[in-house]
């Protein structure tokens, strides 16, 4: 299930390109998941904006028309609940740079998933 919510996160990363459409990021890890038959629920929106608060606009609802830009700071929050397993929620943060260069907040971010394996 880790590696799964690894994937998904790997997923929108990669869509997260200046000019796209924030949804797009967040359906592609929804992809994920869903394909992966997991069997859980996603229960929120997975992609979203950070500032002042955790949850602020704008938020990639499936209608959401907004695009990434530069200077954003985004989670992406790979979170798989009420599965017949148990559940789990992997998130970071990102930030757009400009030139829209993808900055994760841990730049070993990915590093740390094997370590909660041991």
């Amino acid at each position: 299930a880790i590696e799964t919510a690894r994937n998904g996160q790997r997923a929108a990363v990669e869509h997260m390109i200046v000019g796209t459409e924030g949804r797009v990021c967040a359906q592609a890890l929804r992809d994920v998941l869903e394909g992966a038959g997991t069997g859980a629920d996603l229960p929120y929106v997975p992609v979203h904006s950070v500032g002042l608060i955790e949850f602020e606009p704008p938020i990639f609802l499936s209608s959401s028309d907004v695009r990434i830009q530069d200077g954003m700071a985004l989670s992406v929050d790979a979170a798989l609940f009420h599965g017949p397993w148990g559940g789990l929620r992997l998130e970071d943060g990102f930030s757009i740079r400009p030139g829209g260069e993808v900055v994760p907040r841990f730049p070993k971010y990915e590093d740390l998933v094997p370590v909660m394996l041991r």
